[in-house]
């Protein structure tokens, strides 16, 4: 079956991702027209149109097995996935297919070229507060702490992005999930004092942000917590760290990849990158 097949509309590349008879190199292409067509989208308002059409449950589902599959160009899929993220809708429609636990799974591994699209892309559905809950069932927070202790500087931003974006909902915590979030940012403030890795100012902002937000909602999740049950430790201050409340923290969105440099053997098309929409 080809890609497309006709006009080369939407409609034609959906047909193609959910078709029993597509190859996988057919899905994988139809993706990449779609991500081009994202990026021919010239305002949030004409994305989030257009992510509305193709996030049929069938498609997400469909994007999901591809990213199972493990195929060699998977990472257009992720792009996709960003780009169909844009709408809180669609991005609950990518979790309703399953999405999560493939991609914390897939994010555990040692693929540093998909880690930073896969970071990128759960980044992104962290900023969706209704995703949170099923962000903290998919052990979100556990592969924060592996993240805090592994990552390199220059990928650190994508763990303390999604760390701020699960404290945004703090009643959505239990207290496990605290003592993981402060446990991991610990370690990555004892990386910092250590000279094991130099965060840039922003992401050192960013720390003390997350630091603030992390001795706050310890506080919550113990005047919540059930008679008996064990509080949480809360989170010391970081004297070193300034710039709490900074309201320059996060790039727009769409702005998602400012230290991604290309990889040699695996190049990407330049229509699968997510845009920054005026």
């Amino acid at each position: 079956m080809g890609v497309g097949g006709g006009d080369g509309s939407p409609s034609c590349f959906i047909a193609t991702l959910v078709s029993a008879d597509s190859l996988s190199v057919d899905r994988i292409t139809a993706a990449h027209r779609l991500n081009a067509r994202f990026a021919g989208c010239s305002s949030q308002a004409e994305a989030e149109q257009l992510a509305l059409e193709v996030s049929q449950s069938n498609v997400c589902e469909a994007l999901v097995q591809l990213l199972t599959d493990g195929d060699t160009l998977c990472e257009i899929v992720v792009f996709l996935m960003i780009n169909l993220s844009v709408h809180t809708d669609c991005a609950e429609r990518l979790c309703h297919g399953g999405l999560l636990p493939v991609l914390v799974a897939m994010l555990r591994t040692d693929d540093e070229f998909f880690r930073q699209h896969g970071l990128a892309l759960l980044s992104i559905l962290s900023e969706h507060r209704v995703l949170v809950l099923q962000l903290l069932r998919a052990g979100v927070c556990k592969l924060i702490c592996a993240l805090t202790s592994k990552l390199p500087s220059h990928d650190m931003h994508w763990a303390l992005e999604i760390g701020e974006g699960i404290l945004g909902s703090p009643t959505s915590l239990r207290p496990v999930h605290s003592q993981q979030m402060t446990r991991a940012f610990d370690t990555l403030r004892k990386r910092v004092e250590a000279g094991e890795i130099r965060l840039e100012p922003r992401d050192t902002r960013r720390l003390s942000r997350v630091w603030g937000l992390l001795r706050v909602t310890c506080t919550a999740v113990v005047q919540t917590a059930p008679q008996g049950a064990q509080p949480p430790k809360a989170a010391a201050p970081i004297p070193l760290l300034s710039g709490v409340g900074d309201a320059s923290l996060r790039p727009p969105h769409g702005a998602l990849f400012p230290t991604m440099q290309p990889h040699a053997a695996k190049p990407l098309p330049s229509t699968g990158t997510p845009v920054a929409w005026s």
